[in-house]
């Protein structure tokens, strides 16, 4: 008999879970463990020592720092850390890896239908007020702004 095999590790339950997102894929890098993209953009990098890094917009990063959600990376100005170590590390780095996921759909699509998932996600979240306004005003100017002509 094949001796069981052993849990899924917290990285293993970013990774698949991740995976499921709408255009996301992973990617072994020479500087990291591997990256998270979606398309072709950088949603966060698992470095060797299984910390989470993910880059953030500077109003964002504030905000989780200053709530103890996240701590500042030391290698990447634009990004936020969270170790993903033991298991109860693991909603902390999903949570930051989605905000990640959404601020770079966010910023794809001028879509009515898409912005409009991507806020009522974020209303569903647990984030502090001072997160949740900071990505209002971002999805207000999204939705304010024009359309690119055909």
């Amino acid at each position: 008999m094949p001796a069981p095999s052993p849990p899924p590790t917290p990285v293993a339950h970013l990774l698949r879970r991740a995976r499921t997102w709408t255009d996301v894929t992973v990617h072994p890098h020479p500087d990291a463990r591997l990256t998270i993209q979606v398309g072709s953009v950088l949603i966060g990098r698992l470095r060797p020592d299984d910390t989470l890094e993910v880059p953030l917009p500077a109003p964002v990063r504030t905000v989780l720092v200053d709530h103890g959600l996240a701590g500042p990376s030391p290698t990447a100005p634009d990004g936020v850390t969270h170790p993903l170590v033991r298991p109860d590390d693991l909603p902390g780095a999903t949570q930051l890896l989605r905000l990640s996921y959404l601020y770079r759909r966010l910023l794809r699509t001028r879509d009515p239908t898409a912005l409009h998932r991507i806020r009522t996600e974020l209303a569903q979240r647990e984030l502090p007020e001072a997160l949740r306004a900071v990505y209002a005003t971002m999805l207000s100017k999204r939705e304010a702004s024009p359309r690119p002509s055909s």
